[in-house]
């Protein structure tokens, strides 16, 4: 086996192969160097043997009560669930101008969906009453067929 100085990228490939965390192609340069390199095959196996006795190891549930507790007394923030108001709000509050902007395209949304609507059904009724006395002959005839 040859010997070369191991540089940190080779020694946290070598360390990724252990614990089982590399591409294929990153298997195979790390397999290559285990191979080629004494002190990298006794990295490899030292890690190895470790990320084996980590697996081993058995997970135990805790309460949130508890897990909340400790992360207070660390100090690490517990992540709240945030609703859609506290979202709506921390927007209106955080980004005013978006916020503006956003709901003056809203208004404009709506009130030309209702000017066009408005417009449409004044058109729809151009009919002349001839024709709606025909339509209602027409339909009265079409239920006496269905119903008899």
């Amino acid at each position: 086996m040859k010997q070369h100085k191991l540089n940190s990228e080779e020694i946290d490939l070598i360390i990724n192969a252990a614990y089982n965390d590399l591409s294929l192609i990153n298997k195979l340069r790390a397999y290559l160097l285990i191979n080629k390199n004494e002190e990298a095959k006794r990295i490899y196996d030292e890690y190895k043997e470790t990320a084996e006795s980590v697996k081993e190891i058995t997970q135990y549930e805790m309460s949130e009560e508890l897990e909340h507790k400790i992360k207070n007394i660390i100090g690490l923030k517990t992540e709240e669930r945030r609703s859609f108001v506290t979202d709506l709000y921390s927007l209106i509050i955080m980004k005013p101008v978006a916020a503006s902007l956003t709901a003056v395209l809203l208004v404009i949304t709506i009130s030309t969906s209702v000017l066009l609507n408005n417009n449409r059904t004044v058109e729809n009724n151009n009919y002349s009453q001839a024709e709606i006395e025909m339509a209602e002959l027409h339909t009265k005839q079409a239920l006496e067929m269905v119903s008899s």
